[in-house]
């Protein structure tokens, strides 16, 4: 289910290189979670956290918490498809095994529904491709069909496929719904199987009619064109949305921003951009963001510098991206691979903590 084990960095949440590396950055021990962690030789497990052993999962990407439940999260994985657990993290359970592809690239709940039940989810290529056997690795692959979007309103006990005819053979790395209204972002992250002008290719699609047509919205209603790289809802206002745009080509690298919609998608208004980065998005290189949003209007974003496919910059809003204050960047991905193996998050109980 999880594909083959993978020699670079897995996908992990705010500056979790390896898991070795984390332990002598912030001197702590970690506890493996998700399904099926191996254990063995360093030359094939790679962590080393019991040297000459260690161990390591299948790649993880989107994380999602149900805000009332605190046992209950659901995972996307790169070649595993989208995992729960309701206990925890004690056990998990497969969710969506049987769809015709397993590369999770996005995951979202729908803060609309009470029960938190309704799942969106992008499909798209965000695997690092490497196997190792005996102490050699290999390049293999990136990932499964690319098919649109996965949506369930069960908790993932059913899925329905959307949006193939408009997203398919496009990386969905950023979703989100509210009720009949669904959103969507392409951009193909991976810089191992994507050139830098398919790296300027994607865009934000949107359906009002519940998934059966989707619609580009890039370059209207306030939106510049441009790739997406992520997109996050404000948990007091579920009809506002933040959308991360990357530029479309060389002369537009300075146009990357973020842009916020308070009526679900119909406009848009910058809130994020080359002014408030500190030089770190400017016409030198594309650069792409991540985003992460928290109750009271907090807002993070992490700025990825696709000439080095590294974060040279980290912004936090605490007005809804009124203003924005520069926070210090740590050693984050020194084997240069965001933004696939980025993730940024606020904590929701005290957002100073990203």
């Amino acid at each position: 289910m999880f594909g083959p084990l993978r020699w670079l960095v897995i996908a992990a949440a705010f500056a979790l290189p390896t898991a070795a590396t984390a332990q002598v950055q912030v001197n702590q021990n970690f506890v493996t979670q998700g399904p099926a962690p191996a254990f063995g030789p360093t030359g094939v497990s790679r962590s080393a956290d019991a040297p000459p052993n260690g161990n390591v999962s299948g790649a993880i990407g989107p994380v999602i918490a149900d805000p009332g439940n605190a046992n209950r999260f659901f995972i996307g994985t790169t070649n595993g498809g989208i995992w729960t657990t309701i206990d925890g993290g004690t056990t998990w359970t497969p969710l969506s095994d049987k769809q015709a592809s397993l590369s999770i690239a996005s995951l979202s709940l729908d803060p609309t529904d009470p029960n938190r039940n309704t799942l969106i989810a992008g499909t798209g290529l965000t695997s690092n491709g490497g196997v190792c056997r005996a102490f050699a690795c290999f390049f293999t692959g990136s990932g499964g069909l690319r098919n649109g979007l996965l949506y369930s309103q069960d908790g993932g006990n059913s899925w329905t496929s959307l949006g193939a005819a408009t997203l398919g053979g496009q990386t969905v790395d950023a979703v989100a719904a509210r009720g009949s209204t669904l959103i969507a972002g392409t951009f193909e992250p991976s810089n191992l199987v994507t050139s830098a002008a398919q790296q300027r290719v994607g865009g934000l699609y949107r359906s009002s009619d519940g998934g059966a047509t989707f619609t580009l919205i890039s370059g209207t209603g306030g939106l510049t064109t441009g790739p997406v790289s992520s997109i996050v809802g404000d948990p007091n206002n579920s009809n506002r949305i933040y959308a991360a745009v990357s530029s479309p080509s060389a002369a537009t690298n300075a146009q990357t921003a973020l842009f916020v919609s308070n009526d679900a998608g119909v406009n848009w208004t910058p809130v994020f951009g080359a002014a408030q980065s500190g030089g770190t998005i400017s016409a030198a290189s594309q650069t792409v963001l991540k985003v992460a949003s928290a109750p009271g209007g907090a807002l993070a974003v992490g700025v990825v510098d696709l000439a080095t496919n590294r974060v040279t910059g980290l912004f936090w809003s605490g007005n809804s991206g009124t203003s924005w204050t520069p926070l210090f960047v740590p050693a984050l991905n020194n084997g240069s691979q965001a933004p696939v193996n980025f993730a940024i998050t606020i904590d929701p109980k005290n957002t100073n903590l990203v």
